[in-house]
């Protein structure tokens, strides 16, 4: 997924939510999930998940994202294989939500 302009594959999303671990990146993965169609958040999630966590995430979705990519960038030998991926649907994402 090399271009920001495209919507992020179902697969591409169910690659990278399946494979980060870390839920606080995850959380924008999940709301593109959801935004773009493809299911909802539970669909990841066991019953009994706590989603306190994600509401707040959701309520602050455009001051946080910009701090993760910050982060992703910072370590990116470090995060992970498809961190270019990930970015790519973070900066879809905020494209996507100031339109």
């Amino acid at each position: 997924m090399a271009e920001t302009n495209n919507i992020p594959t179902r697969d591409v999303l169910i690659g990278l939510i399946k494979s980060i671990k870390n839920e606080a990146f995850q959380y924008p993965l999940l709301f593109a999930w959801e935004k773009y169609k493809y299911g909802a958040h539970w669909d990841f999630w066991e019953e009994g998940h706590d989603m306190f966590q994600y509401l707040m995430f959701e309520a602050k979705i455009k001051e946080i994202i910009p701090q993760l990519i910050d982060a992703i960038n910072i370590q990116k030998e470090y995060f992970h294989p498809r961190y270019k991926d990930v970015l790519s649907v973070y900066v879809k994402l905020l494209q996507d939500l100031d339109s």
